[in-house]
């Protein structure tokens, strides 16, 4: 957590000129409707995010590559945005961001009866991802 902590504060001119865009905040891949290779619709827009709409791409990015999923779906989503170096490096940012908060979600209960064990491998992923995306921001 102190890396990635650390990490960010490198990003604080860039997070200060963010202006609070609303997006909606959760059109991971669990709301849209693909039909024939096809966007054809959205589900679960009951409310907005304010902010970089980056964390959108960065939230479906992480749990893409957490669970070894092809992230052709965040590809789709930076054809349409064409970020430049620096939103890249945020995207980034963002992304290690997600990757703590899936980490913290480790071994906790929720809304189970039980906390669900904590399989090694993905464990393993998740550590695997977090050095990765510190060592891409490194130079940011």
């Amino acid at each position: 957590m102190d890396a990635a902590e650390a990490a960010a504060e490198r990003f604080a001119d860039h997070l200060a000129q963010i202006n609070p865009t609303p997006f909606l905040h959760d059109i991971t891949t669990k709301n849209v409707i693909v039909h024939h290779g096809q966007l054809t619709g959205i589900v679960d827009v009951d409310d907005l995010c304010f902010g970089d709409s980056l964390l959108l791409i960065a939230l479906i990015q992480m749990a893409l590559l957490a669970h070894g999923l092809d992230p052709a779906y965040v590809e789709e989503w930076l054809d349409i945005i064409g970020p430049d170096a620096q939103q890249r490096a945020a995207l980034d940012l963002y992304t290690l961001q997600c990757c703590v908060d899936f980490m913290g979600e480790l071994g906790q209960r929720f809304n189970r009866a039980q906390a669900a064990p904590v399989d090694p491998h993905y464990l393993a992923r998740l550590r695997q991802l977090h050095a990765h995306y510190l060592d891409r921001i490194a130079s940011f």
